[in-house]
Formats: C-alpha cells, sequence, structure tokens
C-alpha cells in the first residue's frame, strides 16, 4: 500500500512550501490572501497526511478481531484514502510542473 505513494512526502513539502513562500510573497508585496496561503501552508499537509495515517496506520478498524463488518469498513476506509492520496499525490506533482516557472519568477525578500 505504500510503494505507489512513493512521492507523498515530497508532494506534502512542496505543498507546505508553496503556501509559506506565498505567504511571504504576498505579505511582502501587499497583496491580499496572506492568511489564506499560509493556513494552506499548514493545515493542508498536515491534515492530509493524518487522515492518511488514520486510515492505513494500524487502525483499530483494520486491527478488530472479532468484527468483520468493522475490519471491512476500515479496509475500505484504507483503499479510499489510498486511493485519494495516489491521486492527489499525482495531481499536486502536475500541477507543479505546469505551473513552476510562475512560482519561480515570484521575489521573495530576506
Amino acid at each position: 500500500m505504500r510503494l505507489p505513494l512513493f512521492a507523498m512526502h515530497m508532494v506534502l513539502n512542496t505543498v507546505m512550501g508553496l503556501g509559506l513562500g506565498m505567504y511571504k510573497h504576498c505579505k511582502q508585496t501587499g497583496k491580499p490572501g496572506a492568511g489564506r496561503w499560509l493556513a494552506l501552508g499548514l493545515l493542508l499537509p498536515v491534515l492530509w497526511h493524518t487522515l492518511y495515517d488514520s486510515a492505513t496506520v494500524k487502525t483499530p478498524l483494520i486491527l478488530a478481531p472479532d468484527d468483520p463488518m468493522v475490519q471491512s469498513v476500515g479496509l475500505v476506509y484504507a483503499g479510499v484514502m489510498a486511493l485519494a492520496s495516489l491521486v492527489l499525490q499525482f495531481t499536486v506533482l502536475w500541477q507543479f510542473k505546469k505551473n513552476t516557472e510562475r512560482s519561480c519568477s515570484l521575489s521573495i525578500e530576506s
């Protein structure tokens, strides 16, 4: 289950870096939306990783030894989260590839 998501940490780091970089850029240039970028950069990667881990890492839903129905729900939840993370991972990578030039042209002063 982990192999297809090999780039997830890189993707989450990239989302966080974009959010924090855009926050600083908006603050320095006076553009609106700095708070939104800060929230995106800090909350989205943490929330995404937490939801993924809650579904796939030793979750009581999957490990419930006495209830096959609970195990089934846990396995479906894990499958949905793994598939969603896989799709989101490639979507984010594709979007960053398309917008690399624009993102790199933004200035941030030290």
